[in-house]
């Protein structure tokens, strides 16, 4: 039963020494946008994956109908594909890193975590 307890316990030291790992590479990466903003090719390609996600969605009925539900919910009406893309389209690597400082602010982050 020791031996069991022991390694149970080992385990779990191990497991919160890796999370504590990626926690602080976590924090560092959001540390670097606050700084240095995203890559230009990060950017490009998050743009990309929206609009493929946006128009993918497009060919379910039922994701296009929680689609157009949300947007009449939160703006009141249901914009075209069109529209949605250029809002995209429109942001800037300073647009990232604005929001990014606005939101990540040290002195209030918190942080949860769920799992095993």
């Amino acid at each position: 039963m020791a031996k069991l307890i022991s390694k149970t316990y080992g385990e779990a030291l191990f497991e919160l020494a890796v999370e504590e790992e990626k926690t602080d590479a976590m924090l560092e990466e959001i540390e670097k946008i606050k700084q240095d903003g995203v890559r230009e090719d990060e950017l490009f390609r998050a743009k990309e994956k929206i609009k493929t996600n946006i128009l993918l969605g497009l060919e379910s009925t039922g994701s296009r109908a929680s689609m157009m539900a949300r947007n009449e919910l939160i703006f009141g009406r249901i914009p075209d594909y069109q529209e949605i893309v250029d809002a995209y389209e429109c942001l800037t690597r300073e647009d990232i890193q604005n929001v990014a400082c606005d939101i990540f602010k040290s002195e209030v982050l918190s942080f949860s975590a769920v799992g095993r």
